[in-house]
């Protein structure tokens, strides 16, 4: 089992040399940390103010387009496919339907947008307190690793109930279902290193398009919101799968994921603009499948110790 995030460097002959850092830590001044989510908040709040509707719709058009072109052109992957994860709805829209329902996906999309900006000013702020255990104390990395999870994911599980629950645009309520893995996905993705990051954007970006591409000009603005939460979920499934091969460690326990599952299945039921019987149904049956395999893992837990 691997102890780092990162491949270790060879060692030189004839000594043992330390197991090294994951990631270089680099300290970030509170400009850098707090200046993109104020500026992200500050221009929602004035499009919101200032405009509705159609002209809304084109100048998030306009803004997404501008963003993923000028990533694109300084070959930055990673950011053009950051900038194309929250502009892609909107843009398929204003091409395949109307800047109308631009303009609706617009609000939610830039809530994500603001939300995974002070999500990602919050983790860096303790990521050199976990990401270097990795390669020095394997065995408190796994700890530290999953009690900031835990505090990370209380507080989207937190937010996407309250924005659920109080929102009433209904993709606004739709998009806050996301708000739960994208708070964790933000955590673990300062964990990666830029290569294993892009990746699985690259794979996340190939789910959420096809959902643009396929379900776009049938259901509007319904399949962009709900892309987004898929493409929420790919991502921190991705980042997850990256972190516990390379360290073995997973961000929650069993039971503590497997109620986090729970709870967001009755989210998306609150959230879902149809009957959702069917729904329910299957929340139910997932958690009496996940039972035995929950308690099995207790149980065996309980005989070790």
């Amino acid at each position: 089992m691997k102890a780092t995030l990162e491949p270790p460097s060879r060692l030189s002959v004839g000594r043992r040399a330390p197991s090294p850092d994951p990631l270089p830590v680099h300290d970030a001044s509170l400009f850098d940390l707090h200046a993109p989510w104020l500026v992200a908040a500050g221009a929602l709040i004035c499009a919101v103010s200032l405009l509705e509707g159609r002209d809304l719709g084109l100048l998030a058009c306009g803004a997404g387009c501008l963003a993923v072109i000028a990533s694109a052109t300084q070959a930055r992957l990673h950011r053009s496919l950051v900038a194309l994860h929250f502009a892609g709805g909107v843009i398929t829209l204003s091409i395949l339907r109307t800047p109308t329902e631009a303009g609706e996906l617009a609000v939610p999309a830039a809530v994500l947008l603001v939300a995974a900006l002070l999500v990602r000013a919050a983790a860096l702020t303790v990521r050199s307190a976990v990401a270097p255990l990795a390669g020095r104390l394997p065995w408190r990395f796994q700890a530290s690793y999953r009690t900031m999870a835990m505090r990370f994911g209380l507080i989207g599980f937190g937010c996407a109930a309250a924005v659920a629950l109080l929102a009433r645009q209904p993709l606004l309520a739709v998009a806050a279902v996301a708000l739960l893995p994208l708070a964790l996905r933000v955590y673990i993705g300062t964990l990666l290193s830029k290569n294993a990051s892009t990746l699985a954007w690259t794979f996340s970006s190939i789910a959420h398009l096809s959902i643009l591409a396929f379900l776009v000009p049938t259901y509007g603005a319904a399949a962009a919101a709900w892309g987004l939460v898929v493409g929420e979920t790919v991502l921190f499934a991705s980042t997850t799968y990256v972190v516990a091969r390379r360290t073995g460690a997973m961000p929650l326990p069993r039971l503590p994921l497997a109620i986090c599952a729970a709870l967001t299945v009755v989210i998306v039921a609150w959230a879902f603009p149809v009957e959702v019987d069917w729904l329910l149904v299957a929340g139910i049956a997932l958690g009496f499948a996940a039972g035995p395999w929950v308690w099995r893992d207790g149980l065996k837990n309980r005989t070790a110790g």
